[in-house]
């Protein structure tokens, strides 16, 4: 039996072979441009997917003299067949097909019009905004992807008519407006300052969110977004605060450091987020006393996660919450450290004998996390004796073996024959080390089974962190 990728495989190298003997055909024969169209209009309809989508590729490179012929196509009784016309025309970026194409907007197959509103942004004429303004509202979400995607393609002329559709009831709508409006970027950031004004809170908080959403980091947004988190409604502060954070501009710190303190438990966490984004040292101390106020209800994994992106300015004061007696506080100061990363080692290592048997492991799991070798002697010391710390080993394995720490190949054959796995005897079997071979064969053989060489690919390799 032919494996299914295997047979996928096959059809995709059918189908190039086929466009290539096309291809050479045409070529040799010296058919008029006109009679490749006509051929390959006619391989438009094939039913296997590769032949039709390389004739739709085609036909696209082709351009003009393709472009009445697949517009008939937008024609056929195939959904299939109308779905590549309108790949190709988008292709060609004839403005003759912007008509058709708006007219394939409305095709009863939502395939066809979402590759429709696809090719209209491939296009990018203005008389297609009003029309994919309108495909926003489409039941299908990924035809308002598309037409949200095309309309920020087209850029400047769909800013008006996308503002008015931030206004529409349809969350759907209104979440597709607010990237398409980021798609557009630089030109949009004015129309959305003043949208972030607007008397309707869903239009303040969706420009907020687009404003996050632009890849440029536009700082004219920042004063403006900072006010937002002002803002009397909770969602609206909670997208300017997200939108800051993704920003980046230290001008937000202070701000965000306020915010930590929101009466709504989204906005905080929201801050949180954004100022871990930030990354900026002032950050440290207002997070740490936020996880210590039982009244803000932070969510500690937000705030692990901010104070790890923060990095060694907050290896101090995590570590004497690693030190202190509430369990909870040390399992979130452990997940933080672990985060870090190097500069935390030290202080993670110290904590592998806390009393507690739930911070160990928390504590174990951070060192494995960072990836450094330093951590690999303690933890294999410290599974020795506890049969937790061990499971944990046994989990993390492929960290060990990438070690590659002499004398470590003992405890790992322990692990092996206590803990041991088929996955975990391949890779020691084809890691590079002759002892864990040795004791994978064995561990197999003692189980009547048959372990080869050479069967993982990209398997962890000994000593290949170093």
């Amino acid at each position: 039996m032919t494996h299914p990728k295997l047979k996928t495989w096959n059809k995709a190298f059918a189908a190039t072979m086929v466009m290539l003997v096309i291809s050479f055909y045409l070529l040799l024969t010296g058919c008029s441009q006109e009679e490749d169209v006509d051929s390959l209009i006619e391989q438009l309809k094939d039913e296997d997917y590769h032949i039709g989508g390389e004739a739709a590729k085609a036909l696209g490179e082709i351009g003009a003299p393709a472009v009445e012929p697949l517009i008939a196509a937008l024609s056929d009784e195939e959904w299939s067949v109308r779905m590549r016309a309108a790949t190709a025309l988008g292709w060609t970026k004839d403005p003759r097909a912007v008509e058709p194409l708006i007219a394939a907007l409305k095709d009863k197959d939502e395939f066809v019009r979402k590759y429709a509103a696809d090719a209209l942004g491939e296009i990018r004429d203005a008389r297609a905004v009003q029309p994919l303004v309108a495909a926003l509202r489409d039941e299908s979400s990924h035809v308002r992807t598309s037409a949200a995607f095309a309309l920020g393609q087209i850029g400047t002329p769909a800013l008006e008519p996308m503002l008015a559709a931030l206004k529409e009831e349809n969350p759907d709508v209104r979440s597709a407006t607010a990237e398409a409006l980021a798609i557009i970027g630089a030109p949009a950031v004015e129309t959305l300052i003043a949208a972030l004004k607007d008397e309707n809170a869903h239009i303040r908080r969706q420009a907020a969110r687009s404003l996050g959403l632009m890849l440029i980091k536009d700082g004219r947004a920042v004063e403006p977004l900072i006010a937002v988190l002002k803002d009397q409604s909770s969602s609206v502060r909670h997208a300017a605060a997200s939108a800051l954070g993704r920003i980046e501009d230290f001008r937000a710190v202070q701000p965000l450091i306020v915010a930590l303190k929101d009466e709504d438990s989204g906005v905080r966490n929201s801050a949180a987020r954004a100022l871990g984004n930030i990354g900026d040292v002032r950050a440290v101390e207002p997070l740490m006393a936020a996880l210590k106020d039982q009244n803000l209800d932070l969510a500690w994994p937000v705030a692990a996660e901010a104070l790890g992106e923060i990095g060694t300015p907050a290896v101090e004061p995590l570590t004497a919450l690693l030190r202190g007696q509430d369990p909870d506080l040390q399992w979130f100061a452990a997940k933080a450290l672990g985060e870090i990363g190097a500069p935390a080692v030290e202080p993670l290592i110290a904590a592998l004998k806390d009393e507690d048997l739930s911070v160990r492991g928390t504590v174990a799991g951070a060192l494995v996390k960072t990836d450094d070798i330093r951590a690999v002697e303690p933890l294999l010391t410290g599974a020795r004796k506890d049969e937790d710390l061990r499971k944990i080993v046994a989990s993390s394995y492929r960290f060990f073996l990438r070690a590659g720490r002499s004398g470590s190949e003992p405890d790992l054959i322990e692990i092996l024959n206590t803990h041991g796995s088929i996955d975990m005897a391949l890779d020691f079997l084809n890691c590079g080390n002759s002892q864990l071979a040795q004791a994978a064969a064995d561990w197999a053989a003692s189980r009547g089974l048959m372990v080869l060489q050479g069967t993982p690919k990209g398997g962890p390799r000994w000593g290949g962190r170093r």
